[in-house]
């Protein structure tokens, strides 16, 4: 599925847009949108144009709602790095109890943030939930191993760094093909999605922009190529997320029934 319309409709007909893609999703997608409905895990940043010298303050979104729907407590993350215009990389870890940090841009090009959170088990039992694995549980109903991954960019002055292209080794990754900092409305963005380091074909990209009703819908959906890209048409100028998520069967099935995979990129478009 590629465009799901051509300009930006009124907020009733997003409503009715939202059920629609919702509804594909749910029937002719099933396996996929049963991931949508866990935690997601995206960056938030208060400006993606910026000046040399200016502050840019990082959140970390965690929940079902974008932009805002809860705070990734920190004692699940893993990792924070920010990696700048002339490729140095830079430990970011806000404090336990902050809802993120902040940055001072110093350098022109481009800035690339990258965060991954602790993996680990979730298993659903008669009782409830926990975090262990299945063979460490009793009456288990269902259980998987969850990795996710974000990153996002911003630009100082210019653009010209090529940092957007680089790969920070995530085990599910978005790597953007053109400049998202540049790009317009009705511009398109080509991304490569890579799983473990290789391209992933045949899978679906979803994208959304802020100001699109919240929740799991997504405004635009389509899938990559055999060659892993897709090509994701910029409908509306803003803040937008392009979300993957992936899914195997687990090396031992006495951990877990599935293991799956997801991340998020977040761009401005102007």
């Amino acid at each position: 599925m590629k465009k799901i319309y051509k300009q930006k409709p009124r907020i009733s007909m997003l409503k009715i847009m939202a059920f629609s893609v919702l509804t594909y999703l749910t029937f002719l997608i099933g396996p996929i949108c049963s991931t949508v409905l866990a935690h997601d895990l995206w960056i938030n940043l208060s400006k993606h144009h910026v000046r040399s010298g200016d502050t840019v303050k990082v959140f970390l979104g965690w929940g079902h709602n974008y932009p805002f729907s809860d705070f990734l407590p920190i004692k699940r993350l893993k990792s924070m790095k920010l990696i700048t215009p002339s490729d140095k990389v830079l430990t970011l870890m806000p404090k336990e109890g902050v809802p993120g940090t902040e940055v001072t841009a110093s350098e022109s090009g481009t800035y690339l943030v990258a965060v991954a959170m602790k993996p680990g088990y979730y298993t659903k039992t008669i009782a409830g939930h926990t975090f262990k694995s299945k063979k460490e549980s009793k009456d288990v109903i269902s259980s998987i191993w969850y990795e996710k991954y974000a990153k996002a960019v911003f630009s100082v002055d210019t653009s010209d760094s090529k940092i957007y292209k680089k790969v920070v080794g995530h085990n599910l990754e978005i790597i953007p093909l053109n400049d998202p900092s540049c790009l317009r409305q009705g511009d398109s963005l080509s991304v490569k999605v890579l799983f473990k380091g290789k391209p992933l074909s045949r899978t679906f990209v979803y994208g959304s922009y802020l100001g699109f009703v919240g929740g799991h819908a997504f405004a635009y959906a389509t899938r990559t190529n055999n060659a892993g890209i897709a090509s994701i048409r910029l409908v509306t100028p803003g803040v937008w997320r392009l979300m993957v998520q992936h899914h195997e069967p687990p090396q031992d099935e006495s951990l877990c029934d599935l293991m799956k995979y997801t991340a998020f990129f977040t761009f401005e478009t102007r």
